[in-house]
């Protein structure tokens, strides 16, 4: 029904059939098995309304239909665009919505955690300092505005569609754009190259880099946190009645000492129930709170997200087997095609990260669990626990230098001749040397080159250093050499 729903939004003509609902005429007669219902000489409709309302009609009449509309739907879902709308940080204690301003030239990558980073790339910006240096266009006084390489860094949660711009200190790349970034295996983010702006006596030059930097994104660690370490397991479920089960988080380990408190980057929740119709059970989970050890309910103490919402089954099933509730689930516990008993992994009916994601681990966390019927069905919760993956509360992203190249940066001039003059850049006063061209031990600085990782070897080709470059060099990480 989604399906044909969302495709009909895209019909402009009374005579235009949507392709996927031609695929859905051919689906029914093979998955019906030629029923007498559906003629197959039958002419296919000219009137995109009656067609979808004839389509909407068989899935009301034949529930198989509903799995070939199911896998459908699927393969419709992976062949689209949409924007991503960003969300405010559910912690942000601004209203406005943090983002990147607009930007060319920067890298993306994604982590082994699902966090994307984007650093660096051409943007504008406010350049006081090069007011008397260049005729900057003026704005506002005595600011200036000028599209500079920059190098910013900004994380991108996709699960929660959130944007959190990433303060480093200490020693950091120096604005670039069109340079390449890998991901290695210990996590980090490897930069090469780029382009960058360099002021010579008395003009602006592009700069083409060479050097290499590491990004450290903090360290994750993975925990899991037993629902029976508090209160003991399993637990009678009263008929009519809601129960509530609580757990204490206290993750403490000398891998963390100097690091402060450890917040929640990603959690998952498991639960083990039996139950002959859970349409008459409903699931949610508070914290983490501070432990209180007061008789108050938990929804005074904690956040409410709920798991599993009553009359999520539209027929009775049985049982959770540890059945899991996470936001990077493929499938939502709301999907009417989901086996019985339920037994794998689906994202629950709320956020988990939205509420959870940053908050601190350690405290006391609750699990709901609401027996709405008084029917003569007696359930028992059997076991349920957290899955959480976590890293200090405050960012520890730091860059490191990577011992470089001959040559790190590089510019084009032209010589008395007019012809083009490559000198290298050996220090931050601005003298140069002529770039060396015999006994190479690593590639010439260049921008807007391919880059691919593997196995810890990155392998880079082509771009741009004043000409076209075709040449291929592989970055041994661990050895730290050129090939």
């Amino acid at each position: 029904v989604d399906v044909i729903k969302k495709q009909s939004c895209y019909v402009d003509s009374p005579d235009f059939i949507p392709q996927n609902a031609k695929m859905l005429m051919d689906l029914v007669q093979l998955a019906s098995y030629g029923p007498s219902w559906w003629n197959r000489s039958m002419s296919t409709p000219t009137s995109s309304k009656s067609a979808i309302m004839s389509y909407l009609s068989l899935v009301q009449r034949f529930s198989l239909l509903l799995s070939v509309l199911f896998y459908l739907s699927i393969a419709y879902e992976l062949n689209e665009w949409r924007q991503v709308l960003p969300r405010n940080s559910p912690k942000s204690s601004s209203s406005r919505m943090q983002r990147p301003s607009p930007r060319r030239g920067q890298s993306m990558t994604m982590e082994v955690n699902g966090k994307i980073y984007v650093f660096g790339g051409l943007a504008t910006i406010l350049a006081s300092d090069f007011c008397e240096k260049d005729d900057f266009r003026t704005s506002q006084g005595e600011e200036c505005e000028k599209l500079l390489p920059i190098n910013e860094l900004w994380q991108f949660d996709p699960v929660i569609s959130s944007w959190k711009k990433i303060e480093v200190y200490g020693d950091q790349p120096e604005g670039r754009e069109q340079h390449s970034a890998s991901v290695m295996s210990d996590n980090r983010i490897l930069i090469y190259g780029g382009k960058t702006t360099y002021y010579g006596s008395n003009k602006a030059y592009d700069a083409f880099l060479g050097d290499i930097w590491l990004l450290d994104v903090g360290r994750i660690t993975s925990h899991i946190i037993p629902g029976s370490n508090m209160q003991a397991l399993p637990l009678s479920l009263p008929e009519g009645e809601t129960v509530y089960h609580t757990t204490i988080a206290k993750i403490e380990s000398s891998d963390y000492v100097g690091l402060g408190e450890m917040c929640i980057v990603n959690v998952q929740v498991e639960v083990s129930l039996e139950h002959s119709c859970t349409k008459s059970i409903s699931l949610a989970l508070f914290g983490p709170v501070t432990v209180t050890h007061n008789t108050h309910l938990p929804r005074t103490r904690g956040q409410r997200v709920e798991l599993f919402p009553l009359g999520t089954d539209s027929t009775c099933k049985s049982h959770l087997n540890d059945t899991i509730f996470s936001d990077r689930a493929d499938h939502s516990i709301l999907d009417q095609f989901i086996t019985n008993p339920y037994r794998d992994e689906y994202r629950p009916s709320s956020s988990l990260s939205l509420a959870f994601e940053g908050a601190p681990v350690n405290g006391e966390w609750t699990l709901e669990v609401y027996d709405s019927e008084v029917d003569g069905r007696r359930g028992s919760l059997k076991d349920w626990k957290l899955h959480v993956d976590i890293q200090p509360c405050k960012d520890e992203f730091t860059w490191t230098k990577i011992h470089g190249p001959e040559c790190e940066k590089s510019i084009v001039t032209a010589d008395p001749n007019g012809r083009a003059d490559h000198k290298c850049i050996i220090d931050a006063n601005g003298t140069s040397a002529p770039l060396p061209h015999t006994d190479i031990s690593s590639p010439q600085p260049r921008y807007a080159h391919t880059a691919i990782n593997v196995n810890d070897n990155v392998f880079i080709m082509g771009g741009f250093a004043g000409r076209n470059l075709q040449d291929i060099w592989r970055y041994n990480y661990i050895e730290n050499t050129w090939h």
